[in-house]
């Protein structure tokens, strides 16, 4: 009979996922909406046995979009060529996708990552649709993740400019749901316990895929 893992750790930031990779041991690893690669920066200069680690991103405007990361293109462009700059250092395991992160999915095998860290688009259909792409492609007992836990009323409250209501087809919600429902939802059909980081304006969540 196979052990299960031990309970994911409770952590106050998203930085300290570092931690995590670390004392799990793993090697491969995805991040959707990377923007300046800030973070990817943060995870792979303390992951030393990093292997292989996939940056997806658009890079570029998108129409239906109200996000203050939603740039025009000239700006993408920038904010493009200063991630591959920050990130330059760790091209021997990098595979860069400039690419919507529903097309750039299928460049991904199923069941060969051990983490994934979703931050792409936050509007509830966006976040479903990441959600359920990729989860194939993450190992057994590997770390799902992502950023922004927050609901439309909650998002607003810190950020009157975003909004999050207006899906990829221009398509308005009337209800609040954004990132957390979407999440929340995802993980109640596969019996799945959320956690997020507890000191962050904007949350992350995380959870671990058991089968």
């Amino acid at each position: 009979m196979l052990s299960l893992p031990e309970p994911l750790p409770l952590y106050s930031s998203r930085n300290q996922f570092v931690e995590l990779i670390a004392n799990e041991r793993l090697t491969t690893g995805a991040e959707i909406g990377v923007q300046r690669g800030i973070f990817s920066e943060i995870l792979l200069r303390n992951w030393t046995n990093c292997a292989e680690y996939h940056v997806i991103d658009l890079w570029a405007h998108q129409k239906h979009y109200l996000d203050g990361a939603n740039v025009r293109d000239n700006l993408q462009e920038t904010t493009y060529q200063m991630a591959r700059q920050r990130l330059k250092r760790f091209e021997k395991v990098l595979h860069y996708h400039r690419n919507f992160s529903n097309l750039a999915v299928v460049e991904l095998k199923d069941d060969s990552l051990d983490f994934i860290y979703i931050d792409a688009r936050h509007d509830y259909v966006g976040v479903w649709e990441d959600l359920k792409l990729y989860w194939p492609k993450l190992k057994r007992n590997g770390i799902f993740a992502g950023h922004d836990y927050l609901d439309l009323s909650e998002v607003k409250a810190r950020a009157p400019k975003e909004d999050w209501s207006v899906d990829a087809y221009g398509v308005r919600r009337t209800d609040n749901k954004a990132v957390k429902s979407a999440v929340n939802e995802f993980a109640k059909e596969r019996s799945l316990q959320v956690l997020q980081t507890s000191q962050e304006k904007y949350p992350s969540w995380y959870l671990r895929k058991y089968l």
